[in-house]
């Protein structure tokens, strides 16, 4: 899902300084929009890895997403794509575990 005026301020803005367009701004603005969102918290975060796919953090946020939601298939494929960009981070393995005990 694209969301057509955050890619055009992004082709407009970028690297000026108007807008931070980094994956650490997109998290955040998941994470705060999961509390009363979480649909919304999700295509953020599928649009943050969209552009920025490498970074693991992001990948686990999404895991936690979807858990949250109850999506485990979904946030089973996120952790293992976290656990692949940064295999000595020891949560994703530990989620990872878990969701096979369940």
């Amino acid at each position: 899902m694209r969301c057509g005026r955050w890619w055009r301020l992004r082709e407009k803005h970028y690297g000026r300084g108007a807008y931070d367009f980094g994956a650490p701004t997109l998290n955040q603005l998941a994470e705060s929009l999961a509390e009363g969102n979480l649909d919304a918290a999700i295509a953020v975060q599928r649009l943050n890895l969209e552009v920025n796919p490498g970074i693991a953090t992001s990948h686990g946020l999404l895991a936690r997403l979807y858990l949250k939601k109850g999506d485990k298939a979904e946030a089973r494929a996120q952790f293992e794509r976290a656990a692949a960009l940064d295999p000595a981070e020891v949560f994703y393995r530990q989620q990872l575990e878990q969701l096979k005990k369940e």
